[in-house]
């Protein structure tokens, strides 16, 4: 529960990653720790964020290749590219935000 636990490096997985053996990794029930954590917590927003890097990506693509030489899609380029930007800078201040902890 990320509630209980504010810093993710005092956690009980963190305590086994600092100071347990790689191996302890493989045990059953550590493993299916480690799966329902990446389901419950992890997976969706992980993805999330590949699809909107992969929007960003392809949208980014398409206003360079789309008719470069055209004028119209100049705004369309500067819209883009806002976008890209300010998903930089929020991931920026969530890395800040994360390291202050």
């Amino acid at each position: 529960e990320p509630s209980k636990v504010p810093n993710v490096f005092d956690s009980s997985l963190a305590v086994l990653v600092y100071t347990g053996d790689p191996k302890m990794f493989q045990h059953p029930v550590i493993e299916k720790v480690i799966d329902l954590k990446w389901k419950k917590l992890c997976a969706r927003a992980f993805f999330a964020m590949q699809f909107w890097y992969f929007v960003i990506l392809v949208l980014l693509m398409l206003t360079q290749i789309i008719e470069i030489g055209n004028c119209r899609l100049q705004p369309a380029r500067y819209v883009v590219a806002a976008i890209a930007s300010l998903t930089a800078l929020m991931q920026l201040a969530f890395m800040m935000h994360q390291l202050k902890k």
